[in-house]
């Protein structure tokens, strides 16, 4: 059994003052038959206006004038890194469910999860569900009633594996808690055929990956990721 190019592509899923007093100096003279010269009256001596002592004003001090702390430079942001941290953090686990829509209309979609290297996961088109089981070991498919082993060479593992190598990687937008960056892969990556590049878009939530999403032509392909339990395990059906 192999997967359709369409199928295959679903799978890869901010101061003061004083004043003094002016006295005039008297004589008097005796009026007798003999006349004698009365001494003059000693003169009036005149006090010193008062001084006020000199007021001492405090220095005023110079004014304070605020340090201003230089200014910090963000350092730049590595989109390749985040990628690679966000794909990092959902090596343990994680649940996808990717859809493909052509016109609008849903043509392909995936859910299921992966852990510990295994993927199970509904592939459902055209009305049609098929069950998948991947392992290290073997790939496997129930179809018509039965699980038929498939080949494994054809069988994705792992289907974010593909995208941890883009051929680059650019940021569109981001702050604290939420980024987008746009990784460019190779098509045979996404499952696509010809030579042309393809570019997928992720949103990253506090440096997780919350959802993808890039064109396989004629289809949009969407996925949104959450982790699960890293203990989940997937085994293989009894065929």
């Amino acid at each position: 059994m192999r997967y359709t190019p369409l199928a295959a592509a679903v799978l890869v899923t901010v101061a003061g003052c004083s004043r003094g007093d002016e006295t005039s100096d008297t004589t008097v003279a005796a009026a007798t038959s003999a006349v004698a010269a009365a001494p003059s009256a000693a003169p009036l001596t005149t006090p010193a206006a008062p001084t006020t002592p000199a007021t001492t004003l405090p220095a005023t001090p110079p004014p304070t004038v605020a340090a201003t702390p230089a200014p910090t430079t963000a350092a730049p942001v590595d989109p390749a890194a985040l990628l690679t941290a966000a794909l990092d953090q959902l090596a343990p686990g994680y649940h996808f469910v990717t859809t493909a829509t052509v016109g609008g209309q849903v043509a392909v979609s995936a859910e299921g999860d992966h852990a510990n290297g295994s993927t199970r996961m509904t592939l459902t088109s055209s009305g049609t569900a098929t069950d998948y089981v991947i392992t290290a070991e073997s790939a496997w498919a129930f179809a018509d009633g039965t699980w038929q082993e498939l080949d494994r060479a054809e069988s994705p593992l792992d289907p974010l594996a593909a995208l941890r190598a883009p051929t680059s990687v650019t940021l569109l937008a981001g702050d604290a808690t939420a980024t987008t960056v746009q990784a460019t892969y190779p098509a045979s990556a996404l499952g696509l055929a010809g030579d042309a590049a393809s570019t997928v878009e992720f949103q990253l939530a506090n440096g997780s990956i919350a959802s993808l999403a890039y064109v396989a032509a004629p289809a949009n392909v969407s996925a949104v990721i959450t982790p699960i339990d890293p203990a989940t395990v997937i085994t293989l059906p009894n065929a």
